[in-house]
């Protein structure tokens, strides 16, 4: 009890005065300040915060993390999910940070054009990507569609093939077929325009 008396005794002999540290403010009044000047820069008011699941995963290095897929440009798909369920179509375009591919005339988004000047308006059809999960690898040859297995060739090599069928997908003739019905595409697209 004395301590405790003895301890607010000291307290009150304690007077902060306004010229002791204490009791001066931090920063000097207004009109006693140098004239204000103002930032060229905006201050952001919004701040805005993605959710932990609408980041994307990165590498220390700051670039996104780039997805293993099981499908390539030019592979033959089936769609197995979502509302273009069952359509077969050809992939003409990998995103490998999200896992999305692009069908070449499926899952087509429609975007309507405002007029503006000479140009009028307009609808232009869009591809929109579908996840890499909701589509399988399909054969044309035997209307199958199956997921994808790896083995080593012989040689060393290493293909994808159908786990249904045993059929090798990677093989260096169904390459250079692909390459060579592509070439003719691009060719018979520049002789019609």
């Amino acid at each position: 009890m004395a301590a405790m008396a003895a301890c607010q005794c000291s307290m009150s002999a304690l007077s902060l005065s306004s010229s002791s540290f204490f009791g001066q403010r931090l920063f000097p009044p207004a009109s006693l300040s140098s004239p204000q000047i103002k930032s060229t820069e905006k201050p952001c008011m919004v701040v805005m915060r993605l959710k932990r699941w609408e980041r994307k995963k990165c590498k220390p290095n700051s670039l996104p993390i780039l997805q293993k897929m099981h499908v390539k440009i030019g592979d033959t798909v089936k769609v197995i999910s979502g509302h273009e369920k069952g359509k077969i179509g050809e992939i003409i375009r990998i995103f490998k940070h999200n896992s999305t591919v692009i069908l070449k005339d499926l899952n087509l988004k429609t975007k309507h054009v405002k007029k503006k000047g000479a140009r009028a308006r307009a609808r232009a059809d869009n591809q929109g990507p579908i996840h890499s999960s909701n589509v399988m690898l399909y054969w044309k040859e035997q209307n199958v569609a199956s997921r994808v297995g790896h083995k080593f060739l012989e040689d060393g090599t290493r293909v994808r093939y159908l786990l249904k069928t045993g059929e090798i997908i990677d093989s260096a003739e169904n390459r250079k077929r692909m390459i060579k019905e592509r070439s003719k595409k691009t060719e018979e697209a520049v002789a019609a325009s």
